[in-house]
């Protein structure tokens, strides 16, 4: 199976939160499964998060049933997801998809980095992957590009 490759970019763990239970909460209505692996621990914040957010209409209880728990790289088994979410920096991923992109079985790999203020760095990944996954959901990398952006606002413009 081809793994569709996704990036996301969060500046804290409630950023990351709105960015990301929504597409969760899709994979879930498509009963997809779903496999987390975290550089922190995130149980305390998704509980949080859930509690407070009531404008989202989310499987919370599904949600809430995925491992919000710190993940160690070395433990990672991968059997049968569809949906692999990785969270971290930017070598946490890295040593994380040294294991992920062996697995064959995987339809979408969305890869969810803190954000350093190293733009040039996050050009540089961001180039690495089709789509981009953003609070507006997931969009074709092209759509985001400073070409596409130039032409639709110039055109806007006349």
């Amino acid at each position: 199976m081809n793994n569709k490759k996704i990036c996301s970019f969060f500046v804290s763990e409630y950023h990351l939160l709105t960015v990301l239970l929504p597409y969760i909460n899709e994979k879930i209505l498509e009963e997809k499964n779903i496999e987390l692996v975290l550089q922190n621990d995130m149980n305390i914040k998704v509980k949080e998060y859930l509690s407070k957010v009531k404008s989202l209409n989310l499987e919370n209880e599904e949600i809430l049933k995925l491992k919000w728990k710190k993940t160690k790289i070395e433990k990672v088994t991968l059997k049968s997801k569809e949906i692999i979410i990785v969270v971290g920096n930017q070598k946490y991923i890295e040593d994380a998809k040294k294991i992920i992109d062996i697995t064959s079985n995987i339809e979408e790999i969305v890869d969810c980095y803190s954000i350093s203020n190293d733009m040039e760095e996050i050009n540089k990944i961001v180039a690495r992957y089709e789509e981009i996954l953003n609070t507006d959901g997931k969009h074709n990398l092209e759509k985001n590009s400073q070409n596409t952006q130039k032409r639709k606002t110039i055109q806007t413009q006349m």
